[in-house]
């Protein structure tokens, strides 16, 4: 790899521990980068880019030439001699080119491999977050209703004062200590919550985490297709490209290398009625391996069903991302004008009603009953708009998970 590549890793690694976003608070537009940037599985998974670059440094190269020395002596007389030979394997087809390409592609692959795992922790932070926030909403609301029940049970124990009644008073105060419990509750809920997305943002337990903000409002969303990058559709893309390397560099290794060398012989022989000779031989060496038994059918047969499997699997996936994007489009479009007429009827006419029915509550003028209507009406209403937009915004993750877009890693 090429030290600009390690540099990168390096990089990525000091910012993973180091701080993008304070540690302690931020909002939900903060998440995507902050798993970018902390998430420890995220952080792993890049080192298969390194891996796979390991790979591609070390295929499309010469095998090492070899070296052979020998050398004889008789047992009897003074007859001897020795010889060199430098052997070196060259191939007959492209099949260095396409080891190399083979590699490159599975770089390209491992690289979108770590865009799709980003992908998938963004998408599964980013609905935890959602339903946190909206659980904090819930909180809200039921903080709200504890107040209401408060400031009635005063009124209502003002009405017992008065020689009325003070089983109201006493409805009042068991309505209020329930919507407090009911708030411990859902504060639990919160904070095992919280634990569970801090490891997904490279957090410790010891760390606080704050979520501030609230659910944006809704808002219709665009017509946007699945990128052909999205980062599953592009690994898939990339591992069919690997695999059409390999058929290619399969049929390749049906012929082996051929071997080229250089002897050099010395001896010293006995000829009569002369005596000893000294003499020197220069030869060439060539070796060619012909495919009479082992044609690679096996290794060519795996590679183009890798091949077929793959580009099945693009397809696939292309036609799962189109579904996705549909099927989030519609429930963001179905959820949208129920959140719209929430929002500009039924929440400030139930406000509306519920402040009536108190003032008349107040002057003696309805009954406990009507009150307690009243309430659940505004509670039910404020409920379905949170859960609405809860679920708004859960389509709107998927959505943006389905689209592909921004998921690129960079780090």
């Amino acid at each position: 790899m090429k030290a600009g590549g390690n540099w990168k890793l390096l990089a990525s690694l000091a910012v993973f521990s180091g701080v993008l976003v304070s540690a302690a608070a931020m909002t939900f537009e903060d998440i995507g980068r902050q798993v970018a940037a902390r998430n420890p599985d995220l952080a792993a998974a890049r080192f298969m880019i390194e891996e796979a670059g390991g790979r591609n440094l070390g295929a499309g190269r010469l095998m090492n030439p070899e070296l052979e020395l020998r050398g004889r002596h008789m047992t009897e007389g003074s007859e001897a001699g020795f010889g060199i030979e430098l052997m070196q394997k060259f191939p007959v087809t492209a099949r260095l080119r396409l080891e190399k390409a083979v590699t490159a592609a599975q770089i390209a692959a491992a690289k979108a491999e770590v865009d799709e795992m980003r992908r998938m922790l963004t998408t599964e932070a980013e609905t935890m977050a959602v339903k946190l926030l909206a659980m904090r909403a819930e909180v809200g609301i039921t903080e709200s209703q504890a107040a209401l029940a408060e400031t009635l049970t005063e009124v209502a124990t003002a009405r017992a004062a008065a020689d009325e009644s003070a089983i109201d008073a006493a409805q009042m105060r068991l309505e209020a200590g329930r919507q407090r419990n009911s708030i411990r509750r859902m504060q639990a809920e919160i904070a095992a919550m919280n634990e569970l997305l801090k490891p997904m943002l490279g957090l410790t337990a010891e760390q606080p985490l704050d979520i501030r903000g609230t659910l944006p409002e809704a808002s219709a969303p665009g017509g946007t297709q699945p990128s052909e990058f999205r980062p599953d559709i592009e690994a898939a893309r990339q591992r069919m490209n690997a695999a059409g390397q390999s058929m290619d560099l399969a049929q390749a290794r049906k012929w082996g290398d051929i071997s080229v060398g250089i002897m050099v012989d010395y001896a010293r022989t006995m000829d009569e009625p002369m005596g000893l000779r000294d003499e020197t031989m220069i030869g060439v060496k060539l070796t060619i391996p012909l495919p009479f038994w082992n044609q690679n059918q096996g290794e060519i047969a795996e590679a183009t069903a890798m091949r077929a499997r793959t580009a099945a699997e693009v397809r696939a996936l292309r036609l799962k991302a189109a579904s996705q994007v549909s099927s989030a489009k519609r429930e963001m479009e179905r959820l949208l004008p129920f959140i719209t007429e929430n929002n500009r009827q039924l929440l400030p006419l139930a406000r509306q009603q519920i402040e009536r029915v108190r003032e008349a509550y107040s002057n003696n003028n309805a009954s406990l009953q009507d009150l307690l209507k009243a309430r659940d009406q505004l509670l039910m209403v404020e409920m379905d708009r949170v859960e609405a937009l809860r679920d708004f915004h859960l389509a709107k993750v998927r959505w943006k998970a389905a689209v592909g877009r921004g998921f690129t890693d960079e780090n």
